[in-house]
């Protein structure tokens, strides 16, 4: 039985932090923000003066409160901090500005559930596609 905490924030983090120690790249900096925007404008403001200027948001609900953080601490988007969240909802293209997203092709299911029990552990090698089920849907925040 798989622990429903694996399927979170936590392990996503835990590949980003793997992919870039893998890669030589330094720890990113990583914080929560709230999807109903409460201290999104505080995080926004210290990762500015930390030199941040790109947002990978775990999902399109926390990066649409990231956009509401960028908006609230005077900064613009793209230009001062970009942002792509991942799930293409549909509120993601009518955010202002629209938001950058990457999108799961839902009839490659076999693919993602595949992939998800490669990283659990629970399956012995990746699946294989000829035409992996993610695309970025580029929009104006990045």
């Amino acid at each position: 039985m798989v622990d429903s905490t694996e399927f979170g924030v936590l392990p996503r983090r835990a590949e980003v932090l793997a992919a870039c120690a893998s890669r030589g790249l330094p720890e990113p900096l990583a914080a929560e923000v709230a999807r109903n925007g409460d201290g999104a404008r505080e995080t926004i403001e210290a990762w500015h003066r930390e030199g941040v200027t790109a947002v990978a948001a775990y999902n399109d609900e926390v990066a649409l409160a990231v956009l509401y953080g960028i908006r609230e601490a005077g900064l613009s988007c793209p230009g001062d901090i970009a942002v792509i969240g991942c799930d293409d909802i549909p509120a993601a293209s009518v955010a202002y500005p629209p938001l950058s997203t990457i999108s799961i092709d839902l009839s490659a299911v076999d693919w993602v559930v595949g992939s998800v029990l490669h990283v659990l552990g629970l399956a012995e090698a990746p699946p294989t596609a000829e035409v992996p089920p993610l695309s970025a849907r580029r929009r104006a925040t990045t």
